[in-house]
């Protein structure tokens, strides 16, 4: 974790570790300073569950600024690349709003469908509200001008008898259309840096499903610092999908803690958590045999119809894949330790899977065949 935080202290030209561990409160407030900082310890986070519990990610996901931290760790981006871009984020962030302008609530015990109807009846030109997170079923985050935030928690408290709202002490009202004009600015600074081509799937904040091409990343994140964050609707796919563990990498249990207010049974683990980092370090996690693993994907990829009718683009995208898990196969065939060809080859096919049209429940069957048939028999 030092290495990371002197790394991340020359990069930014401040020392970043001493004002994480000795800064006043205030100061770490300033989200000039804060965004650079969650990202820098989550990337940290990363290495140490990575060295020490020894499990790959099959997703990365991160929760509007941790979706940097996320495509960092996935490799999308370089350490001192996502740096410099979240120090600007942070910046334009900062700029975008007065002081005291903006406000952002959690609203609990409402409908996602009556926040957005009453943001969008008290919204006019003397003060904007949007839905600025949707989290899970149970929370919605709202944002904007202050006095227009204000009006829509108390009118939704006065509409239901379980309504709540929290001020949450951030400092801009972040995700909403008064950030518009730091997002389009933040769009052309991104023209200055390198995204990098990876096999690991990283989960959009704007969609809730993963980035299918590296073309898309750019836009896409800076449209997120004025857009809805789509949480809900990640944790939805990654249900789809049959994933039901999750690793929060990072400063406290918050992603955690909305995993309680999801109506799926899913278990999160807090990196921050003495208690879940011990216990995620006495799991046994069964490995698999790359080389079957290979070889269960290229039969999968040939025994599994195409579901519906395809279009020319799609066939062509299906036939492409299906010859990358030959030539996996054929090279995992001349080397020891083939487990960067297997997480590949398992990458391609959830890719061909959903390609070909197969519903959630049919790929989760699929993955669990999997599980049985190339598990190394002499591990628990």
């Amino acid at each position: 974790m030092r290495r990371v935080f002197e790394e991340a202290s020359e990069v930014l030209k401040y020392d970043l570790k001493r004002i994480c561990f000795e800064g006043e409160t205030e100061q770490l407030a300033d989200t000039r300073i804060t965004q650079p900082a969650i990202v820098t310890l989550s990337v940290a986070a990363y290495q140490i569950f990575v060295n020490e519990v020894g499990i790959t990610p099959a997703y990365y996901a991160g929760h509007s600024l941790g979706e940097y931290s996320a495509l960092c760790c996935a490799g999308v981006i370089r350490f001192d690349d996502m740096l410099r871009l979240v120090q600007v984020r942070g910046q334009l962030m900062y700029e975008a709003v007065e002081a005291g302008t903006g406000l952002m609530q959690a609203i609990r015990g409402v409908g996602i469908t009556s926040i957005y109807e009453a943001c969008e009846e008290v919204s006019d030109e003397s003060g904007l509200v949007t839905v600025a997170n949707v989290n899970s079923n149970n929370q919605v985050v709202i944002s904007g001008h202050r006095s227009a935030v204000i009006k829509v928690s108390e009118r939704l408290q006065q509409q239901f008898a379980r309504a709540s709202a929290i001020s949450l002490q951030v400092g801009a009202p972040f995700h909403s259309p008064l950030m518009v004009r730091a997002a389009q600015t933040f769009r052309k600074e991104f023209d200055k840096y390198t995204l990098y081509s990876t096999d690991k799937l990283v989960i959009s904040n704007l969609t809730g499903l993963p980035y299918r091409r590296s073309s898309e990343l750019k836009t896409a994140l800076a449209s997120q610092i004025s857009a809805t964050v789509q949480w809900k609707a990640s944790m939805d796919f990654f249900t789809r999908q049959g994933i039901d563990r999750f690793v929060e990498l990072g400063p406290g249990t918050t992603l955690r803690n909305l995993f309680k207010n999801t109506d799926n049974d899913l278990r999160c683990y807090a990196f921050d958590d003495p208690g879940d980092l011990a216990e995620l370090k006495r799991m046994k996690w069964a490995p698999l045999m790359p080389s079957q693993v290979i070889s269960w994907c290229l039969a999968t990829a040939v025994a599994t119809p195409n579901r519906g009718q395809q279009s020319e683009q799609s066939l062509t995208a299906i036939t492409n894949m299906y010859k990358r898990l030959q030539t996996l196969k054929k090279r995992s065939e001349k080397i020891e330790n083939a487990q960067e060809e297997m997480i590949e080859a398992i990458t391609v096919i959830k890719q061909m899977m959903m390609e070909k049209g197969l519903a959630a429940s049919v790929q989760c069957d699929i993955f669990d065949k999997l599980m049985q048939e190339t598990t190394d028999p002499g591990w628990v």
